[in-house]
C-alpha cells in the first residue's frame, strides 16, 4: 500500500528503479521498470511477472543479474518513485516512495533461497536508517501487542521473486561482456530468438544450389 501523493500534483508515471549495490554505492547500471494499477486501487503497484508480444521492455519485471563483485554485501536496490506534473505551474519532476536493500548473501557467504521476499520498504535514502513511509501508520500503533503487529504489517512491502536461471539462459548470458548489470530477460530473450532468427536464413542461404554459368548467345551483341 503505497501512499498517494498530495491532491497538488497529478502523477504521470509509477516505477521501480533496481541497481546492485554494497551498502556504499552504485555497481552496476540503474534498470527501470514500469508499474501499473487500477483506479480503484492506486496504492496497490503491480508489477507484470512477464511481458510478450508487442508490450515494451519497460513493463517487463522479469530481469536478470550479473556480477563478479566479491563483496558479502553485495545485493539488490530497489526504489519506487513516481513522476508527475504539478497542477499550478506544470512543472514535471520525480518523488521517491521508499526503497529497500536485498541482501544476495547471508552471514556465510552462502547465496539467499530463490524464493518470495516481502521487504517493508524504508523512507529517506539508503543511508539513513529509522525513517518510515507512513509514519501515521505507527502513531495508530497502539493497544495489543497483536493490534501493534497486525498495525505494522500496513506499511508499504514490495514482494520480490527470485528465481534460477536454467541451463540456456546462463550460456546466453555468459556471453555479455558487461559485468555489472540489471537487465530485462524479455529483451535479450527476442535478441536471442532474431539470432536465431538470422542464423537459419544464412544457413538455408549457404546450403542453397549455386548458380550456374547458363549459355546466352544473344550477349555476343553487347559489346565487351
Amino acid at each position: 500500500m503505497i501512499p498517494l501523493p498530495g491532491m497538488s500534483i497529478q502523477v504521470l508515471s509509477r516505477h521501480v528503479r533496481l541497481c546492485l549495490f554494497d551498502g556504499n554505492k552504485v555497481l552496476s547500471n540503474i534498470h527501470t521498470v514500469r508499474a501499473t494499477w487500477q483506479p480503484k486501487k492506486p496504492k496497490t503497484w503491480t508489477f507484470s511477472p512477464q511481458v510478450t508480444g508487442i508490450l515494451p521492455c519497460l513493463l517487463d519485471g522479469d530481469c536478470f543479474i550479473r556480477s563478479n563483485s566479491s563483496s558479502p554485501d553485495l545485493g539488490i536496490l530497489f526504489e519506487l518513485g513516481i513522476s508527475y506534473i504539478r497542477n499550478s505551474t506544470g512543472e514535471r519532476g520525480e518523488l521517491s516512495c521508499g526503497w529497500v536493500f536485498l541482501k544476495l548473501f547471508d552471514a556465510s557467504g552462502i547465496p539467499i533461497p530463490a524464493k518470495t521476499y516481502e521487504l517493508f520498504l524504508n523512507g529517506g535514502t539508503p543511508y539513513e536508517k529509522g525513517v518510515e513511509v507512513d509514519p501515521s501508520i505507527s502513531r495508530r500503533a497502539h493497544g495489543s501487542v497483536f493490534h501493534q503487529l497486525m498495525t505494522m504489517r500496513r506499511q508499504p512491502q514490495l514482494l520480490v521473486k527470485l528465481r534460477s536461471l536454467n541451463r540456456r539462459s546462463r550460456d546466453l548470458l555468459s556471453s555479455l561482456s558487461l559485468d555489472q548489470c540489471i537487465q530485462s530477460c524479455n529483451y535479450h530473450h527476442n535478441q536471442d530468438e532474431e539470432h536465431s532468427h538470422h542464423s537459419k536464413q544464412l544457413s538455408a542461404l549457404w546450403s542453397a544450389p549455386q548458380p550456374q554459368p547458363q549459355a546466352a548467345t544473344h550477349l555476343s551483341s553487347f559489346p565487351a
